[in-house]
């Protein structure tokens, strides 16, 4: 691939890992090192100018997998370049293979680096589907289309350079069109010449601002200006050094314009390496279904049409058409001459045979097939034809005299043939007749009788009879083109006597050969003594064999310094001349066989892919033949390990050629992909395309093409396992390994939509008490027990049921639906058979559970709203509604209908109500115990409904935490509550620390805080006044992430609580994991009546002097009683909240209570946080 580096502008290098000697360094490197030779030297001296290895060297940083990027300020250029470094193998050893873009004219900042990273990634991306491609236009519309929504560009447009017009070939819109322009007009070339100087020094044209263009380019400015234009960046494309075009860009964004040039020559040099490939790969097609002589199909393109007639029927016409002593012309007037009268002939045909399709299927055969064409039409194309070769003659065109017919036609017509090969066979037949009565009416003509022997003196004298039969016999062998000739079994192999045929095959008449080589077959060949000694060769082998003949094939010198490939075949005889044995030979030309089979050859060994013949045998494929490439991965066929793979292959691959074998048998083409096994046990992927080319008694003969598809099979590999693994991510939930809730929405969604109504119920079921399995047991032990759980009910369902983990001990069951007493026992029953097998490491647990039914009555609903209604149903299950059952049961009902409309209503009025400041936030004071003064509050939202009245959260936080509308609405809150902090500040107030309550929902956009902090920004609010609160539910939800957004916060300098301790999975595990300032002990721990006294009281002490000394404050929330006050006062508790001391209030009665007054009353002593700035 290297031969291609030269010609891009980055710089690329290959270099020894552990000498550090450079391997390779393209051009662009050269010429930054100043070096043309690179023989000998190191990387570091040619390109750092250090005597030792570079102190910033990667090689020891670097994998054959992977890519490492880095940047680094060259020393020589003393410019700064991005650098892409991996290791590859170099004939046989390793190597590291860098890559270097030049970044000085973007700058030094992150956001340029990205920009570049960016623009290598989309180039790659280019490059990628350009390698693939197949189809230029489409290829050129993909790549156009990635690079136009890259740029954000309005147009682009290839334009051609050819003797100095400048014309657009092809045309992208930001619309999404993409085509060949209609009509080109030329543009003037003037506009684009300093262009084409920047093109010819390999730069391309980057216009920023069309507006500032200089005066010298004042033409320039207006024609762009008229076409809208204000920036631009145009690409020369090269073909061979040489610019035949350009890619331009119009209105590519201002950000990025500037340092897109490298990557642009880059995709640029892609691009036309694509178009070049693409063309050579449609040569390669033409050629091998076309005459490259005379345009004609060939006869590759005549067995794939044959195949075709022989499936569709109709009527069909067929014309076999050979053209007479081609040789003679070759031989007599040159092969320039003979070549001319092989297009002439085609020329006719085209003239004459219109609608029928035109094939060149040998050395000097010719076939028309005309599908469809009626008999009379027929007659009289073929009639036609005739006549003009027949003109053709009396003209004496191709120095042949007027009397002959230099071509033989053979025509037969059929209306539905049953067997089309029988009547290719019928008109073939027909037109080797008439050749056969052209030669045969020539060597009447022309016919000469035996010559004397020159070398033995003796007279090969037949009597009268004889002669006469001999001549016939000369006649009859000469028509055919085939040389029969009696040697003397010498060392010289003298003619004793031969055929005409037999000097014509030589260019000499017999009289010259029997004066020039005195009538030998040792002197004819004496100035190619390697063909005679092949020849003698031959001969004594089968002699010594004992063999009553011998074959062979020999290259033969002709007059005039060509040679003629010809088929030789002798017979040893009884007959002697003066006791000297005879050989009977005969010689046919064979030149046009071997010339296509070398060609032939030539093609497939330099085919990209493998090619191999096969014989279908009943008993199974056998291979014959494999071209370069094939025996370079599998082995020289016939050879042992050849044939050992061929078997194993063969047999690895047995269900594909199984299921085709019948297909092979019947000669239909075949296509299927294997995997194969190679030498060395190299692995490969094929694409096998087999057609039949010719039949064997019987047996089809196929020519296989083997197409490499080993990286797209591992692409494709490794595409299904990401799929695989996207597939469990989305669908799998990972402790259960079951489904998630997305999976559970998709298909039990799906079976409700298909089913009547009343068919399915919905089941929110629920673990009671969940979290203490955690406390005792562990977090791992409890997602045993959950996938246990999910497992156990999953193995009771029946078919068309699911189940799935919904959430952390919440499961979703879709079952078939039954009466309410039916379905309640049902429930019953999995509860128990969770129970049965438990197993805690020994230890004995009983898992209760709720459950709320919803027996789906409207199935139309989303699923969400079917969830709903089920969890709805849930949730209003008291406490002790088991009645000494597992699990505990409720069904959803009007009430709960009724319930859901309500919020159906929140959900329609939420957005307008934000919008309308219906949203207020209520501050409950925080009271320290130490100084009995209020040291802060805790915001709280509530909703001014301007009908409803004021609405509690607990009636719409809930609802808004399962819709999302909770980020917003947290969001609005801490604006207000920066806002209030400013309005103190302003007033001259000393602000007390507020603290806002973070949703879980929150955590799933990684920039959040990054929202609090511009809210936080542009009221100039000090963060440390600001207290976040984090749910413990949080901790177990997603301890890790939870445990970054604290340091975030930190980070930002506002303080951390966590909120409701002891209300849900308490640990106290949570308080060494998790960094926060403040702790908020839930009113759970005070609403016992002897919380101060036994058990309850030791563990507040231990909480709250653990959180002393882990350095965290505590406040108590809901506290209600003065008895609660002075028991945590007691217990060294910091501060408390709760009805005892203020319920929520508006921020003007909390003004009053903190400061004495409003905040306009104030006596100005107070200072702020600071002057706004």
């Amino acid at each position: 691939m290297f031969e291609y580096m030269d010609d891009i502008s980055e710089v690329v290098y290959v270099a020894d890992l552990e000498t550090h000697e450079l391997l390779y360094l393209n051009d662009s490197g050269k010429r930054l090192a100043g070096v043309e030779d690179i023989a000998n030297q190191t990387c570091h001296a040619v390109l750092q100018r250090l005597d030792a290895p570079c102190a910033f060297c990667t090689n020891d940083r670097l994998s054959y997998d992977d890519i490492y990027t880095w940047e680094h300020v060259n020393s020589i250029t003393n410019h700064r370049y991005l650098l892409k470094d991996r290791l590859i193998d170099w004939e046989g050893r390793p190597a590291r293979l860098e890559v270097a873009l030049d970044m000085t004219a973007s700058g030094t900042s992150e956001d340029d680096l990205r920009k570049a990273l960016d623009a290598e990634g989309m180039v790659l991306q280019c490059a990628r589907d350009l390698y693939g491609a197949s189809d230029l236009e489409e290829a050129t519309r993909r790549m156009l289309d990635s690079l136009g929504k890259y740029l954000a560009a309005d147009r682009m447009r290839f334009f051609r350079l050819r003797d100095g017009r400048v014309s657009a070939t092809f045309e992208w819109r930001a619309d999404g069109r993409a085509q060949q322009v209609a009509v080109r007009r030329d543009l003037d070339g003037a506009l684009v010449e300093r262009w084409r100087r920047l093109f010819g020094r390999g730069k391309c044209v980057i216009i920023e601002d069309v507006a500032s263009l200089p005066a010298e380019c004042a033409d320039e400015r207006a024609f762009l200006e008229r076409r809208r234009v204000s920036s631009l960046a145009a690409v020369p494309l090269e073909r061979q050094g040489s610019v035949v075009g350009f890619l331009c860009i119009e209105n590519p964004a201002s950000s990025l314009v500037r340092n897109i040039a490298s990557p642009l020559k880059t995709l640029c040099y892609f691009f036309m390496s694509t178009v070049a490939r693409i063309e050579n790969e449609r040569r390669l097609t033409s050629l091998s279904f076309h005459d490259d002589l005379t345009g004609l199909y060939n006869r590759n393109r005549y067995l794939s049409d044959v195949e075709a007639l022989k499936r569709d029927g109709g009527s069909l016409g067929i014309l076999f058409l050979d053209v007479n002593d081609l040789k003679v012309v070759n031989d007599r007037y040159g092969h320039d001459r003979g070549d001319e009268l092989l297009r002439f002939c085609a020329a006719q045909m085209r003239s004459v045979l219109e609608g029928a399709n035109l094939y060149r299927i040998g050395g000097d055969e010719f076939v028309a097939l005309a599908p469809g064409v009626d008999e009379g039409r027929f007659e009289r194309m073929a009639a036609d034809l005739d006549d003009a070769f027949a003109e053709a003659c009396v003209e004496g065109r191709f120095g042949l005299g007027s009397a002959e017919r230099f071509v033989s036609m053979g025509a037969q017509w059929a209306e539905n043939p049953s067997d089309v090969p029988a009547l290719l066979l019928a008109a073939d037949a027909q037109m080797y007749e008439r050749k056969r009565t052209f030669h045969l009416d020539k060597a009447l003509a022309g016919m000469t009788p035996a010559a004397p022997d020159a070398t033995t003196g003796a007279t090969f004298m037949p009597s009268i009879g004889e002669s006469a039969l001999l001549r016939d016999y000369n006649m009859l062998m000469s028509a055919l083109h085939v040389s029969v000739s009696k040697h003397l079994m010498t060392e010289k192999f003298e003619v004793v006597w031969a055929n005409d045929f037999y000097y014509e095959m030589t260019g000499y008449t017999r009289e010259e050969y029997v004066a020039l080589f005195n009538n030998n077959c040792a002197d004819y060949f004496a100035d190619f003594p390697d063909v005679f000694e092949e020849l003698s060769a031959t001969v004594m082998g089968a002699v010594a064999a004992g063999e009553p003949g011998y074959e062979c094939l020999l290259q033969m010198p002709v007059k005039g310094g060509s040679r003629l490939w010809i088929r030789v075949v002798g017979l040893f005889t009884n007959e002697k001349v003066d006791g000297v044995p005879v050989i009977y030979s005969t010689f046919t030309g064979v030149n046009d066989v071997v010339q296509m089979e070398r060609e032939r050859s030539v093609t497939y060994d330099n085919l990209p892919g493998f090619v191999a013949r096969y014989r279908v045998g009943a008993d199974g494929l056998h291979l014959t033949w494999g071209n370069e490439r094939f025996t370079e991965f599998f082995g020289i066929v016939g050879a042992d390990e050849a044939n050992r793979l061929f078997d194993l292959n063969i047999k690895a691959n047995e269900r594909a050629i199984n299921s085709r074998f019948a297909d092979f048998r019947a000669g239909r083409s075949t296509s299927f992909e294997i995997e194969a096994i190679g030498r060395d046990d190299r692995k490969a992927y094929f694409t096998v395309v087999g057609n039949c080319i010719d039949w064997v008694d019987g047996d089809p003969v196929y020519l296989v093409l083997y197409l490499d598809t080993t990286e797209v099979t591992e692409q494709r590999r490794l595409t299904d396992e990401a799929n695989e693994r996207l597939r469990r991510l989305a669908f799998v939930d990972e402790v259960t390994k079951g489904r998630n809730r997305t999976s559970f929405e998709l298909d039990a969604g799906a079976a409700v939509k298909a089913a009547p109504a009343n068919a399915y119920a919905l089941v929110s079921l629920d673990i009671q008490k969940f979290k203490v399995v955690n406390d005792q047991f562990g977090v791992e032990n409890g997602n045993r027990v959950l996938a246990y759980v999910h497992d156990r009910i999953a193995s009771r369902l029946d078919e068309g049921e699911y189940v799935a983990r919904v959430s952390a001990d919440l499961f979703s069951l879709l079952v078939k639906a039954g009466p309410h007493d039916v379905l309640e026992e049902r429930l019953e029953d999995l509860a128990h058979a969770v129970n049965d097998d438990l197993d805690l490491g020994g230890r004995t647990y009983l898992l209760t559970m709720t459950a709320g039914v919803y027996v789906i009555d409207e199935p139309d609903l989303p699923m969400m709203q079917l969830q709903d209604r089920a969890n709805v149903a849930r949730k209003k299950i008291g406490r002790s509604a088991a009645g000494g059952r597992l699990c505990a049961c409720r069904f959803y009902s009007d009430e709960d209908r009724l319930r859901l409309a309500e919020e159906k209503e929140l959900e329609n009025r939420m957005r307008v109500a934000l919008d309308a400041g219906e949203f207020v936030i209520y501050l409950q004071p925080k009271l320290e115990l130490r100084t009995n003064a209020v040291v802060g509050a805790e915001a709280l939202v509530r909703w001014a409904d301007p009908v409803r009245g004021l609405v509690p959260p607990n009636d719409f936080i809930p609802l808004f935490e399962r819709n999302g509308f909770v980020v917003d609405l947290d969001l609005n809150v801490f604006e207000q509550v920066c806002a209030l902090l400013r309005a103190w500040a302003d007033a001259g107030l000393q602000p007390v620390p507020l603290s806002v309550n973070l949703s879980r929902a929150h955590l799933a956009d990684p920039s959040f805080v990054e929202r609090y902090e511009e809210i936080r920004r542009r009221y100039e609010v000090p963060a440390p006044l600001i207290e976040i609160e984090l749910t413990e539910t949080l901790v177990f939800e997603d301890p890790e992430r939870l445990a970054r957004v604290i340091d975030e916060l930190h980070a930002a300098g506002y303080r951390c609580s966590l909120d409701d301790f002891g209300s849900g999975y308490s640990s106290l595990n949570v308080l060494k994991d998790i960094d926060v300032d403040t702790l908020k002990l839930d009113g759970v721990f005070f609403d016992a009546p002897d919380f101060s006294q036994g058990r309850g009281a030791d563990i507040i002490d231990i909480v709250i002097e653990l959180s002393r000394r882990l350095g965290m404050r505590t406040v108590a929330e809901g506290v209600e009683t003065e008895e609660q006050a002075a028991f945590l006062k007691r217990a060294g508790c910091d501060m408390i909240q709760g009805y005892l001391f203020s319920r929520p209030i508006p921020p003007a009665a909390f003004e009053r209570l903190v400061f004495g007054q409003g905040r306009q009353g104030g006596d100005g002593r107070a200072t702020g946080f600071g002057e706004r700035k």
